[in-house]
C-alpha cells in the first residue's frame, strides 16, 4: 500500500464558506507545523448538523478510515466530528482501532480523555 493521507475534515451546520475557509486555513497551518501538509485529503461537509453522523464527506472519511487509507485526521475543533458526545466516543475508539491520530488545532486531545468524552 502506498504512503497514507492526513485527512483534513471541516464542518458548518449552515453553509457558510467563511466558515470552512477559516478552518481549512487553520488545519492546513496545523499541518504545516507537524509536517505532514504535503499529504493532506480534504473532507468538508458544509451545512451538515453535528448532531447525527449522516453527512455524506464524513461517512466518506469513515470509510477510508476503515479502508486503511487515512493515518490521521486533522480537525479545527472537536466538535467538528460530531455534537453528540456518545457518537463522537465512539468514532474515535474507532480511531483508535484502525491506528490512526486525531489532531485539533483548538481543543488538545489525547487518548486519555475519552473517558471526558464519553461521560462529558
Amino acid at each position: 500500500m502506498g504512503t497514507k493521507k492526513v485527512a483534513v475534515y471541516c464542518r458548518t451546520a449552515n453553509a457558510d464558506e467563511s466558515a470552512i475557509a477559516k478552518q481549512k486555513t487553520s488545519n492546513i497551518r496545523y499541518a504545516e507545523a507537524c509536517g505532514c501538509s504535503d499529504k493532506l485529503d480534504f473532507y468538508v461537509d458544509n451545512g451538515y448538523s453535528g448532531n447525527n453522523a449522516e453527512r455524506p464527506e464524513f461517512q466518506r472519511l469513515s470509510q477510508d478510515i476503515a479502508d486503511g487509507l487515512v493515518e490521521t485526521v486533522i480537525v479545527y475543533n472537536l466538535s467538528r466530528i460530531g455534537r453528540n458526545n456518545a457518537m463522537r466516543y465512539k468514532w474515535i475508539v474507532g480511531l483508535q482501532k484502525h491506528d490512526v491520530t486525531l489532531l485539533s488545532v483548538t481543543n488538545p486531545y489525547e487518548p486519555r480523555m475519552l473517558d471526558m468524552l464519553r461521560f462529558g
